[in-house]
């Protein structure tokens, strides 16, 4: 499981005294206001920063740097993701997990699922390595989870293939972090 991980990205600035607009992952920009310390990054650079403040804003949260006091001070942050350790993130309730521990998961379909004219290519895309699951087949590997939407989407990587799955209940049936397992239900005309 990963030891660090992104709580969210900086959108854009706000004000000309220091603040950026934060999108959080997990849904809950209050969430922030908890934390004292943060390393930003863009997969470049790394910058560890304390925050100052944070509060609630139009669906994120604003946040401000302790010693960032300039719009000019943190322009350069647009994009960068706020990174925490695992000892500062906010425990799961059941049934929920952290995305970054199910990225390169092995994703399962259902064998009711309706595979259309890819089902002859599911067995080309047999992990070997990947457990065989009763009632479920082999999809693809989960690339990464877009939560830009009012519900996440799974990108899920089928052959060579970027397949978009909405975590959503006519879709989702369940994950495993500890297995990395992700199981999905595809329906008539997503693929």
């Amino acid at each position: 499981m990963t030891e660090r991980f992104s709580c969210g990205y900086i959108t854009t600035t706000h004000g000309i005294k220091g603040d950026v607009k934060v999108q959080v992952y997990d849904g809950d920009p209050g969430r922030l206001a908890g934390l004292k310390d943060v390393v930003l990054s863009n997969g470049k650079e790394e910058v560890k920063v304390e925050i100052a403040g944070a509060k609630t804003y139009k669906g994120g949260a604003l946040v401000h740097f302790k010693g960032y006091d300039s719009i000019n001070d943190v322009e350069r942050f647009r994009n960068y993701e706020l990174m925490i350790d695992r000892s500062q993130a906010q425990p799961l309730s059941e049934g929920e997990f952290y995305i970054a521990d199910m990225i390169g998961a092995s994703v399962y379909a259902d064998i009711s699922s309706e595979l259309g004219d890819t089902s002859a290519q599911t067995s080309d895309l047999e992990d070997t390595s990947a457990p065989s699951i009763p009632g479920f087949t082999y999809f693809g590997t989960l690339k990464g989870v877009d939560i830009s939407h009012p519900t996440p989407i799974f990108v899920i990587m089928h052959g060579e293939r970027e397949i978009l799955v909405p975590k959503a209940p006519d879709f989702y049936i369940s994950a495993d972090p500890e297995k990395h397992i992700l199981k999905i239900h595809i329906i008539p005309g997503l693929l």
